[in-house]
């Protein structure tokens, strides 16, 4: 009999400690048990079972204890790893990851915890995307069109890296009938929080509208209103100089000021995003020299990172060469992985 209750004794100290969890105090008492992701700002975001991730203002916390370790940045510097256990007086201690036992923490000087890599500006964080879209009819009417687009963009503490390109070509009758593409790449150093500096470059071909190559390089500015998961949106401002190399029209090239705006938005807490970008050049030796390129979609989860992407292009020029029309417009269905 002895040996049957230390067996069972045993049984359910394995089970407890299996489903052993994080632990938040509140301040106004509560206890939430689940994982703790992350504090990046003044929410830290701990996960449950029973609601998801929430977002919990770290004012508000009084506890914390983990079944593992956590990552500690603190305000003065000072950066520490370990298991955190709340005593019975309130005050939080970090043990085991090389700091002393019983080490112990101000949480109200606690400025990261869990932070990206990005954030804690020991590395980079990497997203971006990839869509393709094909059609292909025969018989009586003979055609075929591809699109590609891609975009990846590398986020440091200090620093973002884009680089991406786009093309379509299409053929009726196995007679091309849309050929272009267009490759961009750009670097922002941030002098704040918000405000940073950019070099921008991107290169342009589109055997419909006559160019053969139009380059643009440039520097300026911009604001990053939003920057996360769930909303991003900036605003730029700068001068470039462009110039174009035509099939058959006279080569033209001069100075353009430049007016970008960047928004996606993922909608009613969905993993579907709503997204806007547009880009103006304005000559300023000549305001006829004036181009617009312009997509606006929406990016619908599949499963997992495939998604499916509805969007609208537009790309428009207010001095095309003879013979071309100033608007291009494109409907676009395409599959896609985004990471």
């Amino acid at each position: 009999m002895h040996g049957k209750r230390l067996l069972c004794a045993a049984l359910l100290a394995a089970c407890a400690g299996g489903a052993f969890a994080d632990e938040l105090v509140l301040a106004n008492g509560d206890r939430l048990t689940g994982k703790v992701v992350s504090k990046e700002t003044d929410e830290v975001v701990f996960h449950t079972d029973y609601a998801g991730d929430l977002k919990v203002r770290w004012a508000d916390v009084r506890g914390l204890t983990t079944d593992g370790p956590v990552k500690l940045y603190m305000e003065d510097g000072r950066r520490v790893k370990g298991r955190l256990r709340t005593e019975a007086d309130g005050t939080v201690v970090v043990v085991g990851e090389g700091a002393e036992q019983g080490t112990p923490v101000d949480i109200a000087k606690l400025r990261y915890l869990n932070p990206s890599v990005d954030v804690s500006g020991e590395g980079a964080r990497l997203s971006g995307h990839a869509n393709a879209g094909y059609s292909s009819t025969a018989g009586n009417t003979e055609t075929t069109k591809l699109y590609v687009d891609t975009e990846l963009v590398a986020r440091t503490l200090g620093n973002r890296y884009t680089l991406g390109a786009r093309g379509s070509r299409a053929e009726d009758h196995d007679v091309e009938t849309e050929s272009n593409w267009l490759g961009y790449l750009k670097y922002d150093h941030f002098l704040t929080k918000k405000w940073y500096g950019y070099a921008n470059g991107d290169f342009e071909n589109d055997r419909f509208k006559d160019i053969r190559l139009r380059s643009t390089v440039g520097l300026g500015s911009g604001y990053q209103f939003f920057e996360s998961e769930k909303t991003n949106l900036l605003l730029e401002g700068g001068v470039n100089y462009v110039r174009t190399d035509f099939y058959a029209d006279a080569d033209e090239d001069y100075p353009a000021a430049r007016w970008a705006v960047k928004y996606d938005h993922l909608l009613f807490g969905s993993r579907t995003q709503f997204f806007y970008a547009h880009e103006m050049y304005v000559g300023l030796d000549n305001v006829e020299n004036t181009f617009l390129r312009m997509q606006t979609g929406l990016r619908v989860p599949l499963f997992g990172s495939l998604n499916a992407t509805a969007q609208y292009n537009v790309d428009w020029d207010n001095n095309p060469p003879a013979g071309r029309v100033r608007t291009d417009r494109a409907v676009l269905l395409t599959l896609g992985y985004t990471w």
